[in-house]
């Protein structure tokens, strides 16, 4: 999927992770981390910690 905005906050940034994941998309990240504040970053990538569809993005296992 590529990059996206994360300037619409946390929970903008939670459901396009979770789109790109539904999608099987190989990755997404939001643009910059000097664009958007960490939390919203953080809360976006936690979000996906511990999903395990093997029909969509598989597992998602990393540490924050």
């Amino acid at each position: 999927m590529g990059e996206f905005s994360g300037f619409d906050g946390a929970d903008y940034a939670i459901d396009l992770y979770t789109k790109t994941y539904d999608g099987g998309y190989a990755g997404a990240w939001i643009w910059s981390e000097t664009d958007a504040p960490w939390d919203t970053i953080e809360a976006g990538l936690l979000s996906l910690k511990g999903m395990n569809n093997p029909n969509r993005g598989g597992l998602v296992n990393f540490e924050i």
